[in-house]
């Protein structure tokens, strides 16, 4: 008896946490907004941008600043476009661990190379 209720009781579980993500309404993609098809991820998403707009800012200090020369610049700005592109392409249909993953491995690689650009030495144009 003791092992049908606690059958019965982890099944109810399952259903009650898997009943949200079924009953979530795909409509149409403007309503949703920017083409995301998980609101669940909006949060992870906007973590994502928000640490795509500092590495922004960073590389356009960097510039400012000439601590690189403009060809780093132009590469490291279609770096961050690339990483933007990927998080948008990804995010359409929600984020799973290995985009996620990718997205994480990405940011890491473009933090190191605003880095290395800024410390390799030239200094000016």
């Amino acid at each position: 008896m003791k092992k049908i209720l606690i059958t019965l009781a982890a099944t109810a579980a399952t259903l009650a946490a898997a009943a949200p993500a079924t009953a979530q309404s795909w409509g149409n993609v403007a309503q949703r907004g920017y083409g995301y098809g998980y609101p669940g991820d909006r949060g992870l998403v906007n973590r994502y941008q928000q640490q795509i707009r500092q590495l922004d800012q960073r590389i356009e200090r960097s510039a400012q600043r000439r601590a690189i020369s403009p060809g780093e610049y132009r590469s490291l700005r279609n770096q961050s476009a690339d990483l933007r592109r990927a998080l948008h392409n990804f995010a359409r249909n929600g984020l799973d661990r290995g985009e996620i993953r990718s997205l994480d491995q990405r940011i890491l690689n473009l933090q190191q190379r605003i880095r290395d650009e800024r410390r390799d030495g030239r200094r000016g144009w």
